[in-house]
């Protein structure tokens, strides 16, 4: 059955105006929040080996750590430097703890840690030197399940009395 709201060729069916609502839906709410949050360096070592999306935060200077690896005598992190792109901008909006709103197509900030410390060095070979003292914050972004499941549930839910609306109105 493909039903047809109004006549003309611009004006979408029942069926692919149910399917537009369900397909925006599901592919545009998505939330995170911080899971954790480190008063120290204690986690650098696990956001590293789950090749998670390190970001630097020392004072207004922000970036991105490529290729991190520490040095347990030294008590340093190291890394190479790189600019932020806009799909790991969402730090700025974050609200603490809160849920946070994210398009997908934006980016992926449940992957990231952001570790904020009070000094960081360059070096030529090397690129950036962190001593892990000087860690101040660590906070942990994740997918924050239930509000976006929710949110899924929800645009289905609202899709289907959406569709009953206009079909009663079709039919009334």
């Amino acid at each position: 059955m493909n039903s047809i709201l109004f006549k003309g060729k611009h004006v979408l069916g029942l069926n692919q105006l149910l399917l537009l609502l369900l397909v925006s839906t599901l592919s545009s709410c998505h939330y995170f929040k911080i899971a954790a949050s480190f008063s120290d360096g204690s986690e650098i070592e696990s956001a590293i080996t789950s090749e998670r999306y390190l970001i630097i935060h020392q004072g207004s200077e922000v970036f991105h750590l490529n290729n991190p690896a520490l040095n347990y005598e030294k008590g340093e992190l190291y890394g190479k430097y790189s600019s932020l792109p806009y799909s790991h901008q969402f730090y700025r909006n974050a609200r603490g703890r809160n849920t946070n709103f994210y398009r997908k197509d934006m980016g992926h900030p449940e992957t990231e840690v952001h570790i904020y410390v009070s000094e960081f060095g360059r070096d030529s070979l090397t690129g950036v030197i962190i001593p892990i003292a000087s860690v101040q914050r660590m906070d942990v972004y994740e997918l924050e399940r239930g509000t976006t499941f929710a949110t899924y549930v929800l645009g289905v839910v609202g899709g289907f009395f959406a569709f009953i609306f206009l079909l009663a109105l079709l039919l009334g």
